[in-house]
């Protein structure tokens, strides 16, 4: 191996990366190499090096780490769902590490996946010390906020949330990385990552809401107000898988669970009902009643009247977007 001297020959690190923890996950040895010399070179530790994600993925996050670099390609994208069930806290304690994907050839498909998944950031292979350093150095002062919407929680990578008129804040994540590097006291971090966990539990779980009703909303012709739109009437059976993730993420007990669970309910029975026997313009007024019911309980910072007028404005932008779209 070379001394760590010439491996730093013309690199200029601007952070002190000798505490930082790393796991590195590559299949061919010459790769792991290539990456323990560059976290050699800009300071850091040797990393705890495993050559596949699986069959115990685990048990690579047994112990505490800062940073994660992963291998993924087009022919095995399976190392991405280590990834993402980090983010949904599957496995480790903190959904918030920051994750690096390499890639041979990171095509456009496999930069949407990893994406997807959560990873912060996607590298090409082979990669050069400088890139490496580049890479830790963004992770640790110009790290991407991470979002909440109804089906995805990460680092805000996405162009299109399709949102709407609905607001998505980003919210600064405990960054082990940057701790590290700038001698923040660990003692509390355990206690950071659950509040922030907690914070997007709660914003999860107002994303659920929303989508359903926005589903709902989207089932009627924007042109008649008591005709059901074909066209739309195959988004109702996501209503329930989003519905029933809403329903895992409620606190138990208190006065939301107590009066959200029987309108979840009650969407969810409509839901089932319309998509095995098809809809009527009676039961998605209904089901809408439900639902936008449920919105304005989990999230009271707008009243009902405003979370309907939201709603419509998103379904309307969605609809112009499509209308752009097919011009």
């Amino acid at each position: 191996m070379l001394a760590i001297d010439e491996l730093r020959k013309g690199l200029r690190i601007r952070y002190d990366f000798s505490g930082v923890h790393a796991v590195v996950v590559e299949p061919p040895l010459t790769s792991r190499r290539v990456l323990r010399q560059a976290m050699l070179a800009i300071g850091m530790p040797a990393p705890r090096e495993f050559e596949e994600a699986t069959p115990r993925p685990a048990d690579l996050m047994a112990d505490t780490a800062d940073v994660l670099f992963i291998s993924a390609s087009d022919e095995d994208p399976g190392p991405l769902r280590l990834v993402a069930d980090i983010r949904a806290r599957k496995i480790a304690s903190n959904p918030f590490l920051p994750i690096v994907v390499t890639a041979y050839e990171p095509t456009p498909r496999l930069m949407r996946m990893a994406s997807d998944a959560g990873a912060d950031t996607i590298v090409a292979k082979p990669v050069s010390y400088k890139l490496i350093a580049e890479r830790m150095e963004s992770l640790v002062d110009a790290r991407r906020p991470f979002i909440v919407t109804a089906n995805y929680m990460g680092p805000d990578r996405r162009k299109d949330l399709r949102g709407g008129g609905i607001a998505i804040p980003g919210l600064a994540v405990p960054n082990t990385l940057a701790m590290r590097v700038h001698g923040q006291p660990m003692g509390d971090l355990d206690l950071k990552v659950e509040e922030m966990w907690t914070t997007m539990q709660e914003q999860r779980v107002q994303r659920c809401a929303f989508q359903v009703a926005f589903l709902l909303h989207l089932a009627w012709l924007p042109e008649a107000v008591l005709t059901v739109d074909p066209v739309h009437m195959g988004e109702l059976h996501k209503i329930q898988p989003v519905m029933g993730d809403l329903l895992a993420r409620l606190p138990e007990g208190g006065e939301i669970a107590e009066a959200g669970n029987p309108l979840a309910g009650e969407v969810m029975e409509l839901a089932e009902t319309m998509v095995s026997h098809g809809a009527t313009p009676d039961t998605v007024s209904i089901a809408q009643g439900y639902a936008y019911r449920l919105l304005a309980l989990v999230d009271p910072s707008h009243p009902l009247d405003r979370h309907v007028a939201i709603v419509q404005a998103s379904v309307a932008a969605y609809r112009k977007r499509l209308a752009e779209l097919q011009a």
